[in-house]
Parts: C-alpha cells; structure tokens; sequence
C-alpha cells in the first residue's frame, strides 16, 4: 500500500468494515468514486470536514442493504 493516501486507506477501510469485498478506487477529479459490487459510490477526496466519514459510512449500509 505504498503510495496510498491516508484518505483512500481510510475509505478502503471504512467499505471493508460495511462489508464490502471487491473495492475498486478511482480518483477523478475532486471526488472518488468508489466501485463495488453492488454498485458505485462518489466520495469527497479532499476531506475538508469531519462528516465525510459518517456519510460514506451511511451511504454503504444503504447500499448494502438494498
């Protein structure tokens, strides 16, 4: 993991935790999007505020769930 930035470890993180296996990241501007296989989420890339954590958070229990 040489190379990676503490903001995509952490969101590497934060889907394995939600349980989310296969994670393909991709960074695209101002924005992440995180590929997965049960879709995609857009996740901040510069984390500017604290609530970026619980919303990417919220965001895979939502999908997760569905």
């Amino acid at each position: 993991m040489m190379g990676m930035s503490k903001h995509i470890r952490e969101c590497r993180s934060i889907c394995a935790k939600e349980g989310l296996r296969h994670i393909l990241i991709d960074h695209g501007g101002k924005h992440l999007a995180i590929d997965t296989e049960f879709g995609r989420l857009i996740a901040p890339c510069t984390p500017s505020d604290r609530r970026w954590r619980h919303e990417l958070r919220a965001s895979v229990r939502r999908m997760v769930s569905a």
